[in-house]
């Protein structure tokens, strides 16, 4: 039972990183991003911005979590967050920083999420 809470611990440190590192990606894509850009260029300076501050928001999260648990989810949330908001300031949504806030910690708990379901699956696989 132990190891049980242990791990619903973590894995929502996990998904509060996540969200919280994903929403200042979209909050630093909306400030950064030029609603006017193209779409595909503003996905990719998006998604390179979210790299880019995925790791000190790693670094960070890993103070509590460990180094390894939280680095891809983060580094997937904050990618999709940066993303995501670049293509809804092209598509005309000019999202306020709040929306965008809400936005990237939406793009979070789904990496996050996505990242336990593939875990789940494959610690299903070597248990058999």
């Amino acid at each position: 039972m132990a190891w049980q809470s242990a791990r619903m611990r973590y894995f929502l440190g996990d998904l509060s990183a996540t969200a919280l590192a994903s929403a200042l990606a979209a909050v630093a894509a909306a400030l950064a991003i030029p609603d006017s850009l193209p779409s595909l260029a503003g996905m990719l300076i998006g998604m390179a911005l979210g790299t880019v501050l995925a790791l000190p928001c790693t670094l960070v999260a890993s103070q509590f979590l460990g180094m390894i648990e939280p680095m891809i989810q983060i580094m997937l949330g904050c990618m999709m967050a940066g993303m995501a908001e670049a293509m809804a300031d092209s598509a005309g949504a000019a999202l306020g920083l709040a929306a965008a806030a809400g936005l990237g910690s939406g793009c979070g708990i789904v990496a996050c999420l996505s990242c336990a379901v593939a875990d789940c699956v494959l610690r299903q696989e070597r248990a058999e």
